[in-house]
């Protein structure tokens, strides 16, 4: 995508957009990308942070929709 250039903005919104799609589908390439050690801990933290033990799994399901 870098290093290309887009007739417009939205042509680069579809193409990344598209890129986003293919990536999300390939869950092997996401775990490489960011199955690091320390980003899997700050996403556990973060999610204690959000979702406290106290809350409800009810009240995770609207916070998250």
């Amino acid at each position: 995508m870098e290093g290309r250039l887009y007739e417009t903005l939205q042509d680069k919104v579809e193409a990344v957009e598209r890129f986003l799609k293919t990536l999300a589908a390939d869950t092997e390439r996401l775990r490489r990308l960011i199955g690091w050690d320390w980003i899997i801990q700050v996403g556990a933290e973060l999610k204690k942070s959000v979702f406290p033990e106290s809350q409800s799994k009810r009240q995770h399901h609207r916070i998250l929709v």
